[in-house]
């Protein structure tokens, strides 16, 4: 036998036997739709609670940018807390909505971080167009 066959023969996985048994027997399958019927009439009046969160629950994909350091510090609260992002953000949005002195003073930090962010962003840019115009300057004393 080649050493390529013994390979196959090792790799091969063995087949199991279909099974013949039941899981439900005969007695017990009306009990079972009843059961099941039951539930379709509970979660029919559960329904406006939950299509809310259905119909409301359509994904919608953002890209957001944060501060290294607040993402690190998110995920692990969020890791810690058995919770995603997303439905934080989703909490807190719900929160601030209801909130108006708690809106107020997040929005104030927002924006004191938004400007923040401008003008770092505008330094960077000034310090991208100083380094362009030194190549060129470098290329004409050549």
């Amino acid at each position: 036998m080649s050493q390529l066959e013994e390979l196959r023969q090792k790799t091969s996985r063995p087949t199991v036997p279909q099974r013949t048994d039941e899981f439900v027997s005969e007695g017990t399958t009306e009990e079972a739709n009843e059961v099941s019927n039951q539930h379709i009439v509970e979660s029919r009046s559960v329904q406006p609670v939950s299509s809310s969160l259905t119909q409301k629950g359509k994904k919608r994909q953002k890209g957001v940018r944060l501060d290294e350091e607040i993402a690190d510090s998110l995920e692990r609260f969020c890791l810690e807390e058995k919770i995603t992002i997303e439905t934080l953000i989703e909490a807190a949005w719900l929160e601030m909505q209801n909130n108006q002195k708690l809106c107020q003073k997040i929005l104030k930090s927002a924006k004191k971080r938004r400007q923040k962010r401008f003008k770092l962003g505008r330094l960077q840019a000034k310090k991208t167009e100083l380094a362009a115009l030194e190549a060129e300057v470098a290329k004409m004393s050549d």
